[in-house]
């Protein structure tokens, strides 16, 4: 059996583990069919949903990914797969979650800790992480494309940046400023997959007979393109005249009203996007109005190469 540790990931589960007939116990695991794999997510009773504000800024192991059937043989395909639960964990629940080691009776090594960086936050989350059956449905749903798509489109870094952009005790200038490096990343990653070459700091639409690059790509065009890839199409012009307002002098004549009602659309653009870049349907939670929710009912989460 292979147990691996999870850090600083507050979430409710979907089967209730406790005592019928006293009624004490707790919605705390979350079966899986995932990659291929049976697995559990077992929530920590002291770690549930409500007690996450107790716990921020703290680093706490709230969180087992148990493999029940798996052999010593088996290490690498675990490793990997609670790997990427906390990657996913990490985008959901936008807290710093974080591997903590493994615990497999017969491999070697049978035990490990790692040393991590990262603590519990407390923001607005995409899921409505009470609801367990959704995180389920989230985790086994959007795997195959995840996979797909983790090392081409780098969505390690894009996690932690989506991630860092929403930390407390940042001024909102540099919250927006690390938002537009996360869209900037997504735009660059985008570009590589379709295969625009990158010369002299610019994508370019295509190389011509003489193997010189032409047809430049700016930053609102290719992101236009990025987005219309998934089957969205927003206004941009607002966005990109901050993102030039901050790149060249670091602040914004933008009242702080204005700058967090546009902060705010850029979050939503960002999560918007990665949830259907990942193929998710289903509900989530918008930045701007975090006591609501939308439905995404169909993915546009096959990106479709442009055209020469």
């Amino acid at each position: 059996m292979f147990t691996g540790h999870i850090l600083n990931c507050f979430l409710s589960g979907e089967v209730w583990t406790g005592n019928d007939e006293t009624g004490a116990g707790a919605l705390n695991r979350i079966p899986l069919r995932i990659g291929g794999t049976d697995a559990e997510l077992i929530q920590g009773p002291a770690f549930l949903l409500g007690s996450v504000s107790e716990f921020e800024g703290k680093q706490v192991h709230t969180t087992d990914l148990v493999v029940p059937a798996a052999t010593p043989a088996d290490l690498p395909t675990c490793l990997s797969l609670l790997s990427g639960i906390v990657e996913l964990l990490m985008f959901a629940t936008v807290s710093e979650v974080r591997r903590g080691g493994y615990l497999m009776p017969g491999a070697d090594p049978f035990e490990r800790s790692d040393a991590v960086v990262g603590v519990t936050l407390h923001g607005i989350p995409v899921l409505e992480l009470a609801d367990g059956a959704n995180t389920k449905r989230y985790l086994e749903s959007v795997w195959p494309k995840y996979v797909l798509l983790r090392n081409a489109r780098r969505l390690d870094i894009a996690f932690e940046y989506f991630v860092l952009s929403q930390k407390g005790g940042q001024p909102l200038e540099v919250k927006a400023a690390i938002t537009f490096i996360l869209l900037e990343h997504l735009k660059h990653t985008y570009a590589r997959s379709v295969g625009y070459p990158f010369e002299n700091g610019w994508n370019w639409r295509r190389r011509n007979a003489a193997g010189k690059p032409e047809g430049r790509l700016g930053f609102k065009i290719l992101l236009s393109e990025m987005f219309g890839a998934v089957g969205m199409t927003p206004s941009l012009e607002a966005a990109v005249d901050l993102r030039n307002e901050l790149v060249h002098s670091g602040m914004t004549a933008l009242s702080f009203d204005a700058l967090h009602v546009l902060l705010s659309e850029c979050q939503d653009l960002a999560r918007e996007y990665l949830l259907r870049l990942l193929a998710y349907t289903g509900p989530y939670i918008p930045f701007s109005e975090p006591n609501s929710e939308r439905i995404l009912e169909t993915s546009a989460a096959a990106e479709k190469t442009p055209l020469p």
